[in-house]
């Protein structure tokens, strides 16, 4: 996030470029709400420097420099404070990303290269959350309990 710069936010095509581990580069796409928050961001917050980052700080000497990771702990602290929020930091939003989609039936596969991870990797971070790993794992707790599998509506959907 801190390693991106304006030319990598294409807000009229909705999607933003990753450069990522071993020099690999994707395109993600951002949603509705997200292409609204970064456009009135460049618009009305993010002071009108011509430097390339495109997070930047807002406040004091290093004011339109790239943020650092100190400065994004910094507005973490600030807005658990103010929300009441308790657990929130940027690997938290990654994870419940990951775990969302994948319980919404995204591919292995479409997960590792949204997160720019392997499929092992994710299959053994995640697995927990993979619905055909749940439905086995279901079947196999139900068969051992019972001696067999139990009808349908045990069985995850």
């Amino acid at each position: 996030m801190l390693a991106l710069n304006r030319e990598d936010v294409s807000l009229t095509e909705a999607q933003i470029r990753v450069h990522g581990k071993g020099d690999k580069t994707r395109f993600l796409p951002l949603a509705p709400e997200s292409v609204q928050l970064v456009d009135h961001y460049l618009r009305l917050e993010r002071p009108s420097v011509a430097t390339p980052p495109l997070f930047v700080s807002l406040k004091g000497g290093a004011r339109g420099g790239r943020m650092t990771p100190a400065g994004v702990r910094s507005l973490f602290r600030y807005h658990r404070r103010t929300t009441g929020v308790k657990r929130a930091n940027p690997h938290r939003f990654r994870h419940t990303f990951a775990r969302i989609i994948l319980q919404r039936g995204v591919s292995v596969r479409d997960v590792a290269d949204l997160l720019g991870n392997s499929e092992q990797m994710v299959r053994g971070h995640y697995a927990a959350w993979i619905p055909e790993r749940q439905a086995r794992l279901t079947k196999i707790l139900l068969e051992s309990f019972y001696g067999r599998a139990k009808t349908k509506s045990y069985q995850h959907a």
